[in-house]
């Protein structure tokens, strides 16, 4: 449904559903009916309102310039400002533990607030973050961490919030993360644009190690997605085509072999003895990688477009390609030499990804949310209006994950798989392009850096 402003951020209350909606403030939403949502309410503030978190019956917001606000959700359709506290900066996030507020305050980096009576906000202390803007944070049990959107991302032990400590970033100015994969031995491999490829050691997981770096084979090669293989990592080097590592020993990682089809290698999709890779805007290449050191191309199929392709998802011999601006269109990859289009079905103009799951397609569609298609005869079940804008899908223990560029991860419930239905958001800083989960720890590549964050699939944590 169309909504007065840009939605940023959402908290449900028993049947209504409060929304920041940026230039529109606050709006209130009747959602007893989710195939007919319905406005019912508006508050407008001083400032852009970016986030909202409920404790209680008081539902705080970050206002932008404006700062932190307290409203009194009491009476739900006639919300009241109870309190304000006008932070340094750009208030950006806020998240509420035990009568403390922690605000993400751009260049007033992490501001620290006692909401014990939300009628007289009072600050307690606020954390220079520069060079970084602090765009976001989260907090889980006495650790706080806050996403940079140029800086790292910080983790504070906030066990006493009068007195925080700081814990450390992850990694600072990391150029442009694009994609992430873990390997068998438990390191983190990053595809970072122009700086090539990264490997870290994880052996704190929250504060990764840089150990290695794969500069790019050509001066302008682009490092865009990386999947691994065990050891082995599969990385799309831009006009470089298909390249092959191994990691076996991480310190040292040793080029393989190359595929290559002319054009820009953007994704990868792994499936059995083939890669998968979207070439330009038009073709998806196969590649044999049975031998790392001998990768050869085996087929492929040309779209007559241009189309935008996204990431490639393949459950046996099919394959789904996400087309902006065609739709869903299923390949038979039975014969690699020769892939034949099977079907297609007209869905949004933004698809990005697609991810098998049992009977059902999951389709990434960064206008206008998540597809849950039937996988037999591409019948379309459900479309799900998401916050943020989705454009990375995973299946993680069950349930659906999905990146939501600026606003972070989303974490969706497949008990009914027809019906997806989220659970729980992670803010992060900037676009997310993509996503890896080891040992509760989620790992992001985001436009600015790569960030660790402690992570966890279970709702009621």
């Amino acid at each position: 449904m169309d909504t007065a402003g840009e939605p940023r951020s959402a908290v449900p209350s028993g049947d209504l559903l409060y929304v920041a909606e940026h230039s529109a403030s606050l709006g209130i939403y009747d959602v007893s009916d989710p195939a007919d949502v319905q406005e019912i309410g508006h508050v407008s503030l001083n400032g852009l309102s970016w986030d909202l978190t409920l404790e209680g019956d008081v539902l705080y917001v970050a206002d932008g310039t404006a700062g932190l606000v307290a409203l009194d959700v009491s009476a739900p359709l006639d919300p009241v400002v109870v309190g304000t506290l006008d932070t340094p900066g750009y208030a950006y996030s806020v998240t509420v533990r035990e009568e403390v507020a922690y605000v993400s305050d751009g260049r007033g980096g992490i501001v620290i607030v006692d909401v014990s009576d939300p009628a007289d906000p009072i600050w307690v202390t606020g954390l220079d973050t520069s060079p970084g803007l602090a765009r976001h944070l989260s907090v889980n049990g006495n650790e706080a961490y806050a996403a940079l959107s140029d800086g790292g991302l910080w983790a504070l032990d906030v066990t006493d919030p009068w007195e925080p400590r700081e814990l450390g970033g992850v990694i600072q100015n990391p150029s442009h993360a694009r994609s992430v994969a873990l390997t068998r031995s438990g390191h983190l491999v990053a595809a970072m644009r122009d700086r090539g490829v990264r490997v870290f050691d994880l052996a704190d997981p929250t504060t990764p190690e840089l150990i290695a770096s794969i500069e790019p084979p050509v001066g302008d090669a682009l490092a865009l997605w990386v999947e691994t293989r065990g050891d082995t990592a599969f990385v799309a080097f831009g006009k470089a085509g298909l390249i092959a590592y191994d990691l076996s020993d991480p310190e040292d990682p040793t080029m393989l072999g190359r595929g290559d089809r002319s054009g820009t290698h953007r994704y990868i999709t792994l499936a059995g003895d083939l890669a998968l890779a979207t070439v330009a805007s038009s073709d998806v290449a196969l590649f044999d990688i049975s031998d790392p050191q001998d990768i050869v191309l085996r087929g492929g199929y040309s779209f007559v477009g241009p189309y935008t392709l996204g990431h490639v998802g393949v459950e046996g011999d099919q394959a789904w390609v996400p087309a902006g601006g065609l739709g869903l269109v299923e390949l038979d990859i039975s014969d690699p030499g020769n892939p034949v289009a099977v079907d297609t079905l007209a869905l949004g103009e933004d698809l990005t990804d697609v991810v098998p799951f049992g009977e059902f397609l999951y389709a990434a569609d960064a206008g206008r949310g998540v597809h849950t298609v039937r996988m037999v005869g591409l019948e379309p079940v459900r479309e799900l209006a998401t916050v943020g804008t989705p454009v990375e899908l995973n299946i993680l223990e069950g349930m659906l994950v999905a990146s939501l560029r600026e606003d972070g991860v989303l974490v969706l419930d497949l008990r009914n798989p027809q019906a997806p239905l989220p659970v729980i958001r992670y803010d992060t800083c900037c676009v997310v392009f993509d996503f890896a989960w080891q040992d509760d720890v989620l790992y992001t590549a985001d436009d600015f850096e790569l960030g660790a964050a402690r992570f966890t699939l279970d709702p009621s944590r």
